[in-house]
């Protein structure tokens, strides 16, 4: 039997990593239907059914499994013989991609430091809510709140984060907070991205069953910290993101009393041969020396 046309291989291999025709057809380009065309070419040129197709979605045969996991050893490997052909320049940018909120809170007020340590090093900064394939995507290092699917790269625990309840000094003179009952009834603000949310922080604290309503919802955490400094409510973030703020007091702990509760954590997450190149290892090094 000849091999299948790359093109065949390629969508096959789109399609069992997203885990949906129409992901792969956005990530290569195509319609879902040529996606679709091609899958069927490929189970015929190879005599078997690659998928199973349900109400819920589609999933692989275990053939269909057995192929993907050689395909994907195959592709890593004729990329890992491409790069050697053709390795990185020393004058190529470090990419890093973060979550928007990271990136604002946390990155952007820190990467003078790194300039002016590592003058001479690019920097090229992506910030989003989707993951990084870095098979697909140019990236070099991918800081993530929580831990991604399993793959083949390193994921280190970059550090813990600790969320409170925080709040203007204006508002809280304004509409004082006494205890988690009057939490629950001030205008909270909600952030649609953050983890732990308002019912996992009261659930913690004792009053799971509380009825809870909100009168702003955002998706980055600088919206809805901006928010609560403009004194319109109550947001749930961590302190680690949170530092600019409450640092010159715009914000403060509406309930200083009460533990923080931890969340899931930031992860920094790269393909290990990518620590090869040096300004990638030099950008991870500063990355972890700002936390000590």
């Amino acid at each position: 039997m000849r091999m299948p046309a790359l093109h065949l291989l390629i969508a096959f291999e789109a399609v069992a990593r997203q885990g949906s025709v129409s992901k792969a057809a956005n990530e290569l380009h195509l319609t879902p239907s040529a996606i679709s065309h091609r899958i069927a070419k490929l189970e015929a040129q190879l005599g078997t059914s690659l998928f199973l197709r349900t109400s819920h979605g589609i999933g692989l045969t275990q053939k269909g499994r057995r192929y993907n996991e050689a395909l994907s050893e195959t592709l890593g490997r004729l990329s890992e013989i491409s790069e050697c052909l053709n390795p990185p320049d020393t004058d190529d940018p470090v990419r890093i991609h973060t979550g928007p909120g990271f990136a604002r809170l946390w990155l952007m007020p820190r990467l003078t430091l790194f300039r002016e340590k590592h003058p001479k090093i690019k920097v090229e900064l992506s910030s989003s809510f989707d993951p990084v394939d870095f098979r697909n995507d140019s990236v070099d290092l991918w800081v993530q709140r929580g831990k991604p699917a399993k793959g083949d790269f390193v994921v280190e625990n970059f550090f813990t984060e600790q969320f409170v309840p925080l709040a203007s000094p204006a508002f809280l003179k304004s509409n004082p907070l006494k205890s988690i009952s009057d939490l629950a009834n001030a205008p909270l603000i909600y952030c649609s991205r953050a983890t732990p949310a308002w019912p996992d922080w009261f659930a913690t604290n004792g009053c799971g069953k509380l009825k809870l309503d909100w009168d702003l919802a955002f998706t980055h955490a600088g919206h809805s910290l901006q928010a609560a400094v403009q004194g319109l409510g109550v947001v749930l973030e961590s302190l680690e993101l949170s530092e600019p703020f409450l640092k010159n007091k715009r914000l403060v702990r509406a309930l200083p009393k009460l533990p923080a509760m931890q969340g899931p954590g930031q992860h920094l997450i790269y393909p290990e041969k990518y620590l090869d190149r040096p300004h990638v290892a030099e950008f991870r090094s500063w990355l972890l020396a700002c936390l000590s």
